[in-house]
């Protein structure tokens, strides 16, 4: 079985105007044949270097393992470049992702870069977090009654996600938030009260994200505002 995403997360330093974020899940793909299984622990080792090298070149800001249900999404990656080609480069010398184990899902993220803190160390260990993917499912065209979109905004607020943004490349109108800590409760509490959500408008996923403690800051999206 595939080693679990089993990394630190790796930080730099923000350039002094915000970057460009892609926002990279890194997807199940084909299974492991038996010649690669034995080799499993070397290709993880390799996979891990490569996450060095791009965090040295500070093109790499976050990466963490994700707990999903489905084990489709095993982990992420947050990056600063500018274009999609940029991005899928990053993991050129990725054995997974070259040999077909793992494929890369990258999304342009309107997310502040600031929102992350780069000052976490990855000796200071990991922290459960929360990671929550809004989408408008696929069978839904057109736009919703403006009133509720309009309650949908105002509901934000009962949310407050950490770090906030949205995919611009997608049809499915997705917003990725990140959410300091565990407190799984009240953020499904809200959006059980979410309206576009209830009416079948929205669909979310709500998965576990393992980060370097302290990489979200206390505080919401909100808070830093510019």
């Amino acid at each position: 079985m595939l080693a679990a995403f089993a990394l630190p997360l790796l930080l730099s330093m923000a350039p002094q105007d915000a970057p460009s974020l892609w926002f990279v899940f890194l997807m199940k793909g084909r299974p492991a044949t038996a010649e690669e299984r034995p080799r499993i622990q070397e290709m993880q080792k390799a996979h891990i270097a490569n996450f060095n090298t791009q965090f040295a070149a500070k093109k790499l800001i976050a990466a963490g393992p994700l707990n999903d249900p489905t084990q489709q999404k095993r982990g992420i990656v947050v990056l600063t470049v500018k274009t999609r080609e940029e991005a899928e480069a990053c993991f050129k010398t990725d054995p997974y992702v070259q040999s077909g184990i793992m494929r890369v899902e990258a999304h342009p993220w309107t997310a502040n870069a600031r929102s992350i803190n780069t000052e976490a160390k990855s000796d200071g260990g990991m922290e459960e977090n929360r990671l929550l993917l809004l989408r408008r499912p696929s069978h839904r065209h057109g736009d919703a009654p403006a009133y509720l979109v309009n309650a949908h905004e105002k509901s934000l607020g009962k949310l407050r996600p950490t770090i906030y943004g949205r995919f611009t490349d997608t049809r499915q109108d997705e917003r990725l938030h990140l959410y300091k800590g565990r407190d799984e409760a009240r953020i499904r509490q809200a959006l059980q009260a979410d309206p576009l959500i209830r009416a079948g408008w929205l669909e979310y996923e709500l998965l576990p994200l393992w980060m370097v403690k302290d990489a979200l800051p206390a505080g919401t999206w909100k808070d830093r505002k510019e």
